[in-house]
């Protein structure tokens, strides 16, 4: 198992073909279990939906937020997210 709590949202502004050979490559060093975590924003939203597009691309199973196997049937200016507060140090 690997896991990346907001890392992603250091990649480029729009997911592009880097960003995603970077998710790949964490793809590969989890093995089995790779869990991505993001701020709970619009920006943390549209960057966890390209991940799970290539994740559906690649015939990789999602559990989470959505284990929808469709396409995102949000669109627009709504995005998907849920609170949870976490006690967060001066780093985040």
């Amino acid at each position: 198992m690997l896991i990346y709590a907001y890392f992603c949202g250091e990649l480029s502004h729009t997911f592009t073909d880097k960003d995603t050979a970077q998710v790949e490559k964490m793809w590969q060093a989890a093995n089995k279990l790779l869990l991505i975590v993001e701020n709970g924003t619009p920006k943390g939203y549209e960057i966890i939906k390209e991940i799970r597009e290539w994740a559906k691309r690649e015939g990789i199973s999602v559990a989470a937020p959505c284990p929808q196997v469709e396409k995102c049937p949000l669109s627009g200016a709504d995005w998907c997210h849920f609170t949870c507060r976490v006690a967060r140090s001066r780093a985040h």
